[in-house]
């Protein structure tokens, strides 16, 4: 599939006239004329011909194949050269999409990682990073992927949108020594956690605290404290949202019975798991089920 079909593909889903789901954190956009707009949570531009994206007071002078990532607060302009057709296409990611489990996804790319972490206020400056890839790039053809499987906004699609970001974010990881043009990107702090999340969302059916501590090398006590430090919250409650999270995607993308999803999301008792489902989403497993 050559990219021309593909993009032709991903216009043609956008000029129907649907309508979004409710549950669904993500929305793809085509620019082929000069528009202003705002970051979402997190913005992703994908340039598919010569363009000018002026962030903040920075301008970018971007070509086909190159990538633009972008965190809130911030505005920006994207300025085609021709406007006959799609210059670029933006995704942008809402803050309920990125939660623990899919950032556990990505915990071993930091660069990334760190950037969808990243704290910003309304007097941060603009935070972006600008990849100087190419059409020829093998993150390209995972970008044109994920920009494929978003142009159907639908409930259903999301899981394979949430594959084929992941994919796409791992390789763009590989790949961003040669390609992240550090001059024009803006700098981040760093976060140190993303280990313990992985650790966490690839054991949470039979995680503790005790084995997680050994398994990094601490004690429990230690293990506890610098978890907190880290995360701003305490082991437990991020090890129960992380088990709810990943109860709330079997709800959404499989038929399987509360009954079957209990064991399956770490949780022993029943009065337990439906306790923590309503403190944590605000409403019971069978009326979330029933409203998504």
């Amino acid at each position: 599939m050559d990219s021309y079909h593909l993009d032709h593909t991903i216009l043609e889903n956008l000029s129907e006239n649907r309508v979004r789901e409710e549950g669904v954190y993500y929305n793809l956009s085509a620019v082929t004329r000069t528009g202003s707009r705002k970051v979402s949570f997190s913005t992703i531009i994908f340039i598919t011909g010569k363009s000018t994206v002026r962030i903040g007071k920075n301008t970018l002078t971007c070509g086909a194949g190159n990538i633009i990532m972008m965190r809130n607060p911030c505005s920006y302009t994207v300025i085609p050269e021709i406007s006959s057709t799609a210059a670029s296409f933006i995704l942008d990611i809402e803050h309920d999409f990125a939660d623990t489990l899919f950032l556990s996804q990505i915990a071993d790319c930091p660069l990334f990682y760190d950037f969808i972490r990243l704290q910003v206020q309304n007097t941060t400056p603009p935070q972006f990073l600008f990849f100087d890839t190419t059409e020829q790039t093998p993150v390209y053809w995972c970008g044109r992927v994920l920009l494929y499987q978003a142009s159907f906004v639908t409930v259903p699609a999301q899981k394979a949108v949430r594959s084929a970001l992941v994919l796409f974010l791992t390789t763009l990881h590989h790949e961003h020594r040669q390609h992240l043009v550090i001059s024009e990107s803006s700098m981040m702090p760093q976060y140190e956690a993303g280990r313990f999340l992985k650790y966490m969302a690839d054991n949470y059916r039979t995680i503790t605290l005790e084995n997680a501590a050994a398994h990094f090398g601490f004690n429990a006590a230690y293990f506890s404290t610098l978890f907190k430090k880290l995360e701003y919250t305490t082991f437990t409650r991020k090890l129960q949202e992380i088990r709810i999270e990943q109860a709330k995607r079997l709800l959404l993308t499989t038929n399987l019975t509360i009954e079957k999803i209990i064991p399956l999301t770490g949780f022993s008792e029943k009065s337990y798991f439906h306790r923590s489902f309503k403190k944590l989403t605000g409403m019971t497993p069978c009326e979330y089920k029933k409203i998504r």
